[in-house]
């Protein structure tokens, strides 16, 4: 037999529950947003614990998962520990719930404070609905203190969320203390995440010290992260030192990331300075490198200054990248 609704005798909840019957009765929960809304910000705050003990009773309605998480975080921004005991009393065979809620809480509550918030995670029993309090604290903790955020990560289970969490405080720390974020990618296990990682902080360091990043970069394994990264590095270095940026590009070894970069190099330099950047590409060596460079330079000049173009493309070497640029320029 289903369960029965209870109605509520408190006067506070009748225009809850009446909104609660109207809401249920909409198939499509993309129209809730509006009344979910209404529903919580209208609920008087010392009817928070009676509203949430009501939508305990229909936990088994999608909106019952919404209200509660937002219900919630309303009531833990008043009273975060009152909060934060109903949320742990929900029951674990309504495991997502539970977990959802706990996330809620945690959320807000390290918002007010990082240690409070972080105490009580922790001391809850194993589980889903702990693992995602601590990395809803983690995250918040990741905003202000993203050592904090780190050292939070490495105590959870491996999981997306997990990474993301890593990504994000690396990141975080990165834009004021790239060599301690470096350090700490560094602590990681051999793999994806980590090579990511690095391969993020040092393309984040590059704004402030382009050769410690770049440094950083060849440190990683060859792959996809060390190719980001080094284009990223590339694009950040042309902006301040287009000339040192080039000369480090040329060092590459022959193949995708040199010409990649090569190409990143000149387009920006070409669009900062025209004449700077032709006379740099007047003192490389005929072969590969000044074909590559080249060809991205004609890229930026060819609609302006045709003619030059031209010039420019009858420099190059390569007789296929040659009849490219050609073909490229007559049909512009």
């Amino acid at each position: 037999m289903p369960k029965p609704r209870p109605a509520s005798a408190d006067p506070r909840l009748r225009e809850f529950t009446a909104a609660w019957e109207e809401l249920d009765a909409e198939p499509n929960p993309d129209l809730w947003t509006e009344g979910v809304t209404r529903m919580v910000d209208n609920l008087p705050a010392m009817a928070l614990r009676s509203a949430l003990d009501y939508v305990r009773t229909r936990a088994d309605s999608k909106l019952a998962q919404i209200l509660t998480v937002r219900l919630l975080r309303r009531w833990t921004g008043l009273e975060p520990r009152a909060a934060a005991n109903w949320a742990a009393s929900l029951s674990s065979e309504s495991e997502s719930m539970r977990a959802d809620a706990v996330a809620a809480v945690a959320n807000v509550w390290a918002e007010q404070g990082i240690v409070d918030a972080l105490t009580w995670a922790r001391a809850l029993a194993a589980g889903e609905a702990r693992q995602r309090g601590l990395l809803a604290v983690a995250f918040e903790a990741s905003r202000g203190e993203p050592v904090k955020a780190l050292e939070l990560a490495l105590e959870l289970p491996q999981s997306e969320r997990r990474e993301e969490l890593v990504r994000h405080a690396a990141n975080q720390l990165a834009a004021t203390d790239p060599d301690l974020a470096a350090w700490w990618a560094g602590q990681l296990d051999p793999g994806p995440l980590r090579e990511r990682t690095l391969a993020n902080v040092a393309a984040l360091w590059a704004d402030t010290d382009p050769v410690s990043a770049a440094t950083l970069a060849l440190q990683l394994p060859a792959g996809r992260a060390q190719d980001d990264a080094v284009v990223s590095i590339v694009q950040r270095w042309a902006q301040q030192a287009p000339e040192d940026a080039a000369a480090w590009a040329l060092k590459f070894p022959a193949g995708l990331m040199r010409d990649t970069s090569l190409e990143s190099v000149m387009k920006l330099w070409a669009d900062r300075d025209l004449d700077a950047a032709g006379r740099w590409l007047n003192t490389l060596p005929a072969g590969s490198n000044r074909d590559v460079a080249v060809a991205a330079y004609v890229t930026r000049i060819d609609a302006s200054y045709p003619q030059l173009a031209w010039q420019w493309i009858e420099t190059i070497g390569d007789e296929t990248l040659k009849a490219r640029q050609r073909e490229s320029l007559a049909t512009r």
